[in-house]
C-alpha cells in the first residue's frame, strides 16, 4: 500500500469552526484566511450539530472543533467505522484528560492551544490533513482487504468446481480462473462470487482455459 500524497497548499479549502469564542474565531479567520482557507462558523444549537446532512465536501472542508464546548457533535464517517470523512482539528483551552479524550473520540489528528496564535494555526492543519488522509487510506485498505477474505470462501468453492469439471489440480483450476478473470476484466473474487451463485454457469467463459 503506497503512502497518501503530502498536502501542502491548502488554499480553497473551508474551515467549519465550531466554538461560543468569539476571539478564538476572529483569530482563526485572520489566521486562516493567510492561508487562503475560508473560514465559516457553524451554528451552535442546544442539542448539538449534526454535520451529517451531506453540505461537508469530504476532499476541501476541515473541522475546527472547540473542546470546551460541551455539545454532541455528529460528524460524518466511513463506513461501518468511527473514521470521520474529514480533517478534525480540536482546540485546547482547560487541558483536562476528559476533553481531551472527548476530542480524540471525535477522531481529530492535530492540537491547536487556545489562544490561537498565527504560527500555530498553519503546522495544524499540515498535520490534521495529511493525518487524516494517511488514516482514511489505511481503513479503505483494510476494508477492502476485510471484503477480499470474505471473498475467499467463493475462490475456494470455484476451484473445487474447475476441479472437478476439469480433471485439474487446485494449481491448474485456480490458474484458469486467474486467466478467465483477466480477460473478463474483472477480479477473481468477482467471477468466483458470479461462478458459485450461478451453480457454475459454463456460458461464463470458464471453459477457455
Amino acid at each position: 500500500m503506497n503512502s497518501a500524497p503530502c498536502v501542502k497548499n491548502f488554499s480553497r479549502r473551508r474551515a467549519l469552526i465550531v466554538t461560543d469564542d468569539t476571539a478564538t474565531l476572529d483569530r482563526l479567520c485572520v489566521s486562516l484566511g493567510r492561508v487562503g482557507v475560508l473560514a465559516e462558523a457553524a451554528q451552535l444549537q442546544s442539542e448539538g450539530i449534526d454535520l451529517r446532512d451531506g453540505n461537508l465536501c469530504t476532499e476541501r472542508d476541515i473541522l475546527f472543533l472547540d473542546g470546551d464546548l460541551n455539545l454532541v457533535i455528529h460528524v460524518p464517517s466511513y463506513e461501518k467505522t468511527a473514521v470521520p470523512l474529514i480533517p478534525i482539528i480540536g482546540m485546547v483551552g482547560i487541558e483536562a484528560p476528559s476533553r481531551l479524550e472527548r476530542l480524540f473520540a471525535y477522531g481529530a489528528t492535530a492540537f491547536i492551544k487556545k489562544p490561537i496564535y498565527a504560527g500555530a494555526v498553519f503546522p495544524s492543519l499540515f498535520m490534521s490533513i495529511n493525518g487524516h488522509l494517511q488514516r482514511l487510506q489505511l481503513t479503505r485498505y483494510q476494508h477492502k482487504q476485510d471484503m477480499r477474505r470474505g471473498m475467499r470462501r467463493y475462490v475456494m468453492k470455484a476451484v473445487l468446481m474447475i476441479m472437478e469439471e476439469k480433471n485439474l489440480t487446485d494449481e491448474e483450476a485456480y490458474d484458469c480462473l486467474r486467466r478467465t478473470s483477466m480477460n473478463m476484466q474483472t477480479s477473481i473474487e468477482d467471477l468466483c462470487k458470479q461462478m458459485v451463485e450461478q451453480e457454475s454457469d459454463t456460458s461464463m467463459g470458464v471453459n477457455a482455459c
